[in-house]
C-alpha cells in the first residue's frame, strides 16, 4: 500500500481488490443435440442427423479480497462480524438483482488477520478476507477480453542488505 493513502484515510476503512478470474470446472456444462427434423418420440435420432452445439456459458469463479482497517478494537470486531454474516463458511450470496437480476454464490475461502501499525506508531486493527464469487460469461464475450501487452514495475531500495 503506497504511504499517500495512509494519510488521507478515515477509519473504519474497507477495501476491495480483484485477485483473478478462473475457470470454475465444477460447475461447467457442454451439450450437443441432434436438429430434430424427425418424430421426437422415436429412441434414437436417425443416421445422418445433424449435431448442434449449444452455447451455454463457461462458470468462472471471480476472487476477490476484501481487507478491513479499522483504529478502535469495537470497530474491528464489528467488521469481522459483518464480514463473516455476508459471506459465510457456506451458502454465501451476492445479490446483484438491482444490477443484472442475479444472485451470486459468494463463497469465503480464507479470512487472516495482519494487524499493522501506521507511520505514527498507532495500531491499525487489519482483517483480510479472500471471497470467491461465481459468474458465467460466454465465449464471445472472453474473446473481447484484451491481453495486458506490457506492466512495468520499478522498485527502489535504499539501505543495505545484511
Amino acid at each position: 500500500m503506497p504511504d499517500t493513502e495512509i494519510f488521507t484515510r478515515t477509519f473504519p476503512n474497507i477495501s476491495i481488490t480483484l485477485l483473478g478470474i478462473e475457470p470454475d470446472p465444477e460447475r461447467t456444462f457442454r451439450a450437443m443435440s441432434p436438429i430434430q427434423p424427425y418424430d421426437t418420440e422415436e429412441a434414437t435420432p436417425p443416421v445422418g442427423t445433424e449435431l448442434v452445439a449449444f452455447d451455454y456459458p463457461l462458470p468462472w469463479i471471480m476472487i476477490y479480497q476484501i481487507a478491513t482497517f479499522a483504529r478502535d478494537f469495537y470497530h474491528d470486531r464489528q467488521l469481522g462480524a459483518i464480514m463473516y454474516q455476508l459471506f459465510p463458511n457456506q451458502y454465501g450470496f451476492l445479490d446483484m438483482t438491482g444490477f443484472d437480476g442475479t444472485v451470486r454464490r459468494a463463497d469465503l475461502i480464507s479470512s487472516t488477520r495482519r494487524d499493522m501499525y501506521d507511520v505514527n506508531n498507532k495500531r491499525v486493527f487489519n482483517q483480510i478476507f479472500t471471497i470467491g464469487v461465481s459468474s458465467e460469461f460466454y465465449l464471445g464475450q472472453l474473446q473481447a477480453i484484451q491481453k495486458i501487452a506490457s506492466f512495468n514495475v520499478s522498485l527502489n531500495f535504499t539501505g543495505q542488505i545484511t
